[in-house]
């Protein structure tokens, strides 16, 4: 077993892994959980980059507590670990999990011979339906500021922005006909 150093935890609701070794988080939650309503039940994935000390086996306990139930969701994430000191990723299995009340979610982790959790994250989960962002979201354009300048932002286009250029058809390229046996035009020494 390999003692680790957690680098980031991501609650999602699944994580699927590609062909090349990549993860795929699919409806990260870069908030806080809203729900339609409570009592409910939703899916949760949690994904978590950590780095091992040593190679060789390692071995994870991973708990999550949900808000107004009973009971928790623990299992052992077992891996192998190529190169010790480089980040690496594990992922739980999508669970489906009761939420009884608005609170926390609590993400806990420890090595199997530790006796005490390690809360790496909490997700409030609240009443509500999802809207869109409160500020509009603009594009950085240019190079980055210089430390302590703001950067420059454009704002998303509106209503009264000018309606774009009116695209142009191409001319056609007229081309001489070439000798294809050396490669040049007809005429040329």
């Amino acid at each position: 077993m390999s003692k680790f150093t957690v680098e980031a935890v991501v609650v999602c609701d699944d994580v699927r892994k590609e062909i090349t070794s990549k993860d795929i988080l699919i409806g990260a939650y870069g908030g806080g959980i809203l729900v339609p309503s409570l009592p409910t039940v939703i899916p949760i994935a949690v994904w978590i980059e950590l780095t091992p000390e040593n190679a060789g086996r390692l071995d994870v306990d991973l708990r999550l507590v949900m808000p107004g139930t009973t009971g928790e969701f623990a299992l052992r994430i077992i891996g192998d670990v190529p190169r010790g000191g480089e980040p690496t990723s594990i992922n739980s299995p999508q669970i489906m999990c009761p939420i009884g009340a608005a609170g926390d979610i609590e993400v806990s982790i420890r090595s199997p011979e530790e006796a005490e959790w390690h809360i790496v994250k909490r997700k409030r989960v609240t009443l509500g339906s999802p809207q869109q962002p409160q500020m509009p979201m603009g594009v950085v354009v240019g190079p980055p500021p210089p430390i302590g300048a703001s950067p420059i932002v454009s704002s998303p286009p509106s209503e009264q922005s000018p309606p774009a250029a009116p695209a142009t058809k191409p001319r056609p390229v007229r081309r001489r006909p070439s000798n294809h046996r050396s490669g040049r035009t007809p005429g040329q020494e």
